[in-house]
């Protein structure tokens, strides 16, 4: 049997959040890809550059992009933000608007 025969009758098996497995595989789908197809591309990227191939550090900031998020996620994002409401944590809204369209002004000029 070829070292290649060999590779491609091994099997790997992961636990994972079953909401990032669907979101995951969707938009493998839509850039035609199997999820086969990346791990093995990401194995061969660990071997080539023997380590994990990219960061795995957690950023000073993070935007939230609702894309990103899993329904569970999205879901206590809202209940905390629906507690902080309820609880007066707010900001005024007009503050809030003022902020938005400063934010945008700073985008467009970059």
């Amino acid at each position: 049997m070829s070292t290649k025969s060999a590779l491609k009758s091994t099997n790997v098996t992961a636990r994972m959040d079953p909401e990032l497995k669907k979101e995951a595989e969707s938009i493998l789908e839509k850039v035609g890809l199997s999820s086969s197809a990346v791990i093995t591309a990401l194995y061969k990227q660990i071997v080539y550059h023997r380590g994990i191939p990219f960061s795995m550090t957690v950023p000073e900031s993070v935007e939230y992009d609702r894309s990103m998020m899993t329904a569970k996620q999205f879901d206590a994002m809202l209940e905390a933000g629906y507690s902080e409401a309820l609880a007066k944590k707010g900001r005024p809204a007009e503050n809030v608007y003022i902020d938005l369209l400063n934010d945008l002004k700073e985008r467009a000029d970059v």
